[in-house]
């Protein structure tokens, strides 16, 4: 279906592969086509890459990147990891790293490299104005943070670390007490207990049908802050 005429040991790479439940195509990893010795595969250098069954070696590159200030709203600045399409296909969910943070945390000695997780949306394309250097690029579907995660959460608190081992709620998600569906995305939640310990715990987050909408901070993020996630509501199963 593909195939990287210039792959080598550095990257760029290709694996992970998921296909979907709806259309007869996959999303995997693939590795920034500016992979060199100095500048390898990570995990804050990939991105998602959809191949049609009917289409092969014809790239869809899903998710926008941009790690020019100040930044595209619906673009990612690192590396998408784990894809999985919703039951209906219009979505993909995913652990992210972001290259913003990780440049923060190799010049600062300080912990900003936080694993977390994210969702794109189909049919919402985000142009980004493409560098020379094959940083930056456009993708077909919108993309956002959905988990807030800190380096150092409270003990006791529900604030968490890392976000990671996470799935589509259901089909459609979960049915509400009014009877309508909502949908969401499972996850494990890393987070320290009252005795200082690290617990690893079930959370779910609602994913709204509009995820354009900005909570309290930039969707997009700062040159010291990762991408905002919404502002949705965060339950502990």
């Amino acid at each position: 279906m593909y195939e990287l005429q210039q792959n080598r040991a550095y990257g760029p790479g290709v694996g992970a592969v998921s296909y979907s439940h709806t259309n007869n195509e996959v999303v995997f990893i693939h590795g920034l086509l500016n992979c060199t010795p100095d500048k390898p595969y990570e995990q804050w250098r990939r991105t998602g890459v959809i191949i049609k069954d009917d289409q092969p070696g014809k790239p869809i590159f899903m998710d926008a990147r941009d790690i020019s200030f100040p930044f595209t709203v619906g673009a990612l600045r690192g590396g998408t990891h784990r894809h999985e399409f919703s039951g209906d296909g219009k979505w993909i969910g995913y652990t992210y790293n972001d290259a913003i943070m990780k440049k923060l945390e190799d010049s600062t000695g300080l912990t900003h490299n936080l694993r977390t997780i994210g969702v794109s949306k189909k049919d919402h394309p985000v142009t980004v104005t493409e560098s020379q250097d094959g940083e930056n690029f456009s993708g077909e579907w919108f993309s956002t943070l959905v988990v807030k995660v800190v380096p150092n959460p409270v003990p006791g608190s529900d604030e968490i670390s890392r976000a990671a081992g996470d799935s589509w709620v259901g089909h459609s998600g979960y049915l509400k007490s009014d009877g309508a569906t909502q949908r969401a995305r499972a996850f494990i939640g890393s987070t320290i207990g009252k005795n200082g310990e690290q617990v690893d715990e079930v959370y779910i987050v609602d994913i709204p049908e509009d995820i354009s909408i900005p909570g309290k901070a930039a969707l997009e993020g700062t040159e010291t802050n990762l991408p905002a996630p919404l502002k949705v509501p965060v339950n502990e199963d």
